[in-house]
């Protein structure tokens, strides 16, 4: 049985349907992350969970106990908000008591699990200042602490990470992750970043309109998109509409605008979508030696400097191409004209009438 089990769950505001439906199990110890854009229903869906909204119909159950009746302080569930929601008129020590001053845990044992928890996240030595004395990425630790030391059965994080700059942003994402295995809670994550669902989860959980679009591992969501929404959503691509037809060899598939590839044995039946990966995509001034699943001429339209990248946008069959490069490459100049292809794991086909409102 799944530790953490959302049954049919929908939240209604009006004729508006924030969350349609929604059926998910999660196992004990897992970390799943409810990825989608701003308005999909990922917050809402885990504020159902901590009890702060009340679904309009279905059940939330932890370790096979319902709990969508209780209120929040009756869930023992552990939350981290994106603003932290620190008091700032208590030491860092008393923010992560609270909780169990709450619970009316005596004195010592509150002692013992603060510092246990402070241990944890690293912080021990700051535990008398306050949390205007704290960076932004200490803050946050202090908010985890104070989430962890209840000793929760299910870690909620609302966009923990969205205040912090990159370089801290992708330090807490691996500290996040190292603490989460080690204790080996539950943990349900809400992020619109992609990089933070793709580097921290055991599984991902793509939303839109408030319905679950796909549910899969990261290397799977990343390498074999089932669905449009997310193939486009989920990194860098480029996605053309078309159709399978009969080749020289076996099937290829023609983009409405001309462009053509290979289509594979694996690719399904009815495939009517090209996925192009920018990451994936090469380039050269002349024609490639060897044949590849796609190639074609092209032109350059424009290229950025993204540091250690090198985004390039170009044109074929008048559709706009998107293209990743190391930026250790000389890349083409604005006008130039080149040959863009991909491999097999640069182009991937996909049947679906319609991508995902």
């Amino acid at each position: 049985m799944s530790y953490l089990s959302l049954v049919s769950l929908e939240k209604r505001y009006g004729e508006t349907l924030a969350v349609k439906s929604l059926s998910l199990e999660i196992e004990r110890g897992q970390l799943v992350s409810l990825l989608g854009p701003s308005g999909c229903g990922k917050t809402t869906t885990l504020r159902m969970v901590a009890g702060f909204i009340e679904p309009t119909r279905g059940m939330i159950l932890i370790d096979g106990q319902q709990v969508h009746r209780q209120p929040p302080h009756r869930r023992n569930i552990g939350m981290v908000f994106q603003n932290y929601a620190l008091f700032p008129h208590m030491t860092v020590f008393g923010n992560v008591e609270f909780g169990l001053k709450m619970r009316r845990l005596p004195s010592a044992e509150r002692r013992q699990r603060v510092g246990e928890a402070l241990e944890i996240v690293g912080l021990a030595h700051l535990a008398e200042r306050y949390p205007a004395q704290l960076s932004g990425g200490q803050q946050q630790r202090i908010a985890l602490a104070r989430a962890l030391v209840i000793r929760p059965d299910v870690l909620l994080l609302d966009e923990p990470l969205s205040n912090l700059d990159a370089t801290l942003r992708a330090e807490m994402r691996v500290e996040i992750r190292r603490i989460q295995q080690e204790l080996g809670i539950t943990t349900l994550f809400v992020t619109h970043d992609q990089d933070e669902a793709l580097s921290m989860s055991d599984r991902i959980v793509v939303m839109a309109s408030g319905e679950l679009v796909e549910d899969a591992p990261p290397v799977t969501l990343s390498e074999r998109p089932h669905r449009l929404f997310t193939a486009s959503f989920l990194g860098a691509r480029t996605v053309l509409r078309g159709k399978a037809v009969p080749g020289p060899e076996g099937k290829v598939f023609v983009a409405d605008c001309g462009l053509v590839a290979t289509l594979p044995e694996a690719a399904p039946l009815g495939a009517n979508h090209m996925v192009l990966r920018a990451a994936r995509l090469g380039w050269s001034h002349n024609p490639p030696e060897r044949s590849q699943p796609f190639m074609t001429e092209a032109k350059v339209r424009e290229v950025t400097y993204l540091g250690d990248d090198v985004e390039m946008t170009v044109e074929a069959a008048g559709q706009s191409i998107r293209l990743i490069r190391p930026s250790s490459e000389t890349p083409p100049e604005t006008g130039a004209a080149i040959w863009l292809f991909g491999d097999s794991s640069a182009v991937a086909f996909l049947s679906e009438p319609l991508a995902h409102a």
